[in-house]
């Protein structure tokens, strides 16, 4: 079984000048994205080389890093170390994050005068799951600004060949920060990678925006995708994980053949939570959605739940309880939450201690 480490090993001593980057490096520098480099100085256009910022990053801000945690930091100490990874630079680091919003984004420079700018992703707070949610009525949210102006500003002062990618919340911000640039800076942008990130709303998904790079976007999403089927989206290329459930979302569980992620098939619940979103989306108005997501996340929040990781057979029972005694809950709302916990808590639900149906 082989994973972005296994392919680092192989492929560490290969430079970029001999063999072009791949789909999986472009994973790895989605990854790069989740670390914290606010003690580093990025304001005079500092960049740093990866052996760099492994010398000098603050290693107790980056303990508790989204599902990879200590994972990224072993990404970073391992590319830091190889002859194909040890000159990329990263620089533009920005982070910025209040009681609504989230962003992060890094500049990622390959020897070869290739950029990748790479947008962060939300971590496993309810807050942060709520924020992805509320693209299904809300556009453009704050960090979907921050990406327009951030990819924007890189691309008119880099004359590197432009890519984008992110990774969860990331990949959205990819898609998006793309489709709010002018025009001119937008059609320099080569490939677009989101990596199991959710999709957009009707209007954004059917704009000329979208239309003009919806060519050069490449949607990739775990065998049980919970995230990257969030609204509307282009079709993916489905990617075989060790993991399950929520778990898979993990980019370091995602499974690697030769030079290329390798190709699985979409779960069956993962195609019914796909399926009943979208028809939920054709139900409600934006106003109503808005109330329902508000409405659903109180929930989370009354029966103890602040982060994913406290999930447990316990804690949905109480969010089940109360989710119950709310009035008005519509059937199409009800299968979008069962299909979403069934994919969720897909390997408590196979021990036996919880059932959803």
């Amino acid at each position: 079984m082989k994973n972005l480490f296994t392919y680092i090993k192989q492929n560490k001593e290969v430079s970029f000048s001999t063999k072009d980057f791949t789909e999986v490096d472009v994973l790895m520098f989605s990854q790069l994205s989740y670390l914290d480099l606010r003690n580093l100085s990025f304001t005079n256009k500092q960049k740093y080389t990866l052996g760099e910022v492994s010398r000098s990053i603050n290693r107790k801000k980056n303990k508790n890093i989204f599902l990879g945690e200590i994972s990224v930091l072993k990404l970073l100490d391992v590319l830091a170390k190889s002859k194909r990874y040890r000159e990329i630079q990263i620089a533009y680091y920005e982070y910025f994050t209040n009681a609504v919003t989230q962003f992060g984004a890094i500049t990622i420079l390959l020897p070869n005068h290739i950029c990748f700018i790479a947008f962060e992703g939300t971590d496993l707070t309810i807050s942060g799951w709520k924020e992805d949610a509320a693209l299904a009525y809300q556009y453009p949210t704050e960090a979907q600004k921050k990406a327009g102006e951030y990819l924007t500003n890189r691309i008119r002062e880099i004359r590197y060949t432009i890519h984008v990618c992110g990774h969860s919340k990331g990949g959205n911000l990819a898609i998006v920060g793309s489709m709010r640039t002018p025009i001119e800076e937008r059609n320099r942008i080569v490939r677009i990678y989101s990596f199991d990130g959710p999709g957009l709303r009707e209007s954004e998904f059917f704009s000329s925006p979208y239309q003009n790079i919806k060519n050069r976007i490449k949607h990739y999403i775990p065998e049980q995708s919970i995230i990257g089927v969030l609204f509307l989206q282009k079709s993916p290329i489905v990617i075989k994980s060790s993991s399950v459930g929520i778990l898979q979302h993990g980019a370091f569980s995602w499974q690697v053949l030769e030079d290329y992620l390798e190709r699985g098939r979409q779960n069956p619940l993962s195609k019914r939570l796909e399926t009943s979103i979208a028809v939920w989306l054709r139900k409600y108005t934006l106003k109503e959605r808005e109330e329902i997501v508000n409405n659903l996340f109180s929930v989370f929040l009354n029966a103890g739940i602040t982060n994913l990781h406290q999930l447990s057979p316990t804690k949905i029972e109480a969010f089940l309880k109360i989710l119950f005694s709310l009035d008005g809950l519509s059937e199409e709302t009800k299968e979008v939450l069962f299909s979403f916990l069934q994919l969720l808590l897909e390997d408590v639900i196979k021990t036996g201690l919880l059932n959803l149906k």
